[in-house]
């Protein structure tokens, strides 16, 4: 979680989100960023800020759509959708 309610996601190979809409992007955090992802759904939608590899381009917005229930190597995996 970066800003209140708002997460930052690298994608780590385009260059751009793909043209069909909605799109659904798939992506993990830290196991120690759930306690406060929880906190922020609980007072509302969590935006979902997609930038390329180097962390320098905004590719688009989206929203958080599901916490899976599944922790892989300490890491929980995400699911937004971008509407373009």
């Amino acid at each position: 979680m970066h800003e209140q309610g708002s997460i930052k996601v690298l994608l780590p190979v385009r260059t751009q989100l793909p043209a069909l809409r909605p799109t659904v992007i798939c992506f993990e955090l830290p196991i120690r960023e759930l306690n406060p992802l929880r906190e922020a759904l609980a007072r509302g939608p969590v935006t979902v800020n997609a930038f390329d590899r180097d962390g320098r381009q905004l590719l688009g917005y989206g929203t958080l759509i599901i916490i899976e229930n599944a922790i892989d190597r300490g890491n929980v995996r995400l699911r937004a959708i971008f509407s373009h």
